[in-house]
């Protein structure tokens, strides 16, 4: 993993951002046709930003935009408070960010980059997933057999969607690499 320029950087961190509010908060629309790519940002931006003050304006940035969302809709709050509160939502981004960083770092090939994210993924899905079914209140008598037919529906979707949004992010700096590599070279000659 190539460190970044400033101005790449920048453009990486707006564009990551955008995914983030536009897959997140439905009243744009976009979430739709596209699923919550939270866990892939949070990677990719650990991937590519690396800076713990960038996480903390992604962190900072999916709050508010969970909490417009739900004031504007008129919904109570109640399961974002659960969520953030018992800090599984904030431990999950913070291990897919680290993780990602961990990657770059250590420059790993792009293949294990995706292998760590689809790992790190699936735990953090586990983790959001066990509080908000265990503690939101919205399952009205929770057992271990209902939750485990929760997880089931709803894994292959958050993990597969985030594996999807991953592999295409490093897919797509493979093309870039591949075809701003060979011009740098002439340009140097």
């Amino acid at each position: 993993m190539t460190n970044l320029t400033r101005k790449n950087a920048w453009l990486v961190a707006v564009l990551l951002a955008v995914l983030l509010v536009s897959t997140r908060c439905y009243l744009l629309g976009l979430s739709v046709v596209c699923a919550n790519a939270s866990m892939a940002v949070f990677f990719l931006g650990g991937l590519y930003l690396r800076k713990h003050v960038a996480f903390f304006g992604f962190f900072l940035l999916a709050v508010m935009t969970d909490l417009g969302t739900m004031l504007w809709a008129g919904l109570t709050p109640n399961a974002l408070g659960i969520s953030w509160a018992s800090l599984s939502e904030p431990v999950a981004y913070a291990g897919l960010w680290f993780g990602g960083a961990w990657c770059a770092v250590h420059r790993k090939p792009k293949l294990v980059s995706f292998v760590v994210g689809s790992m790190l993924t699936l735990a953090a899905f586990w983790l959001t997933n066990v509080t908000f079914y265990w503690l939101s209140g919205y399952v009205p008598a929770p057992t271990f057999a209902g939750w485990v037919a929760n997880f089931s529906q709803w894994v292959s979707l958050y993990v597969g969607t985030t594996m999807a949004y991953i592999a295409g992010a490093l897919l797509l700096q493979e093309g870039v690499e591949r075809f701003y590599s060979p011009r740098l070279v002439h340009a140097a000659n």
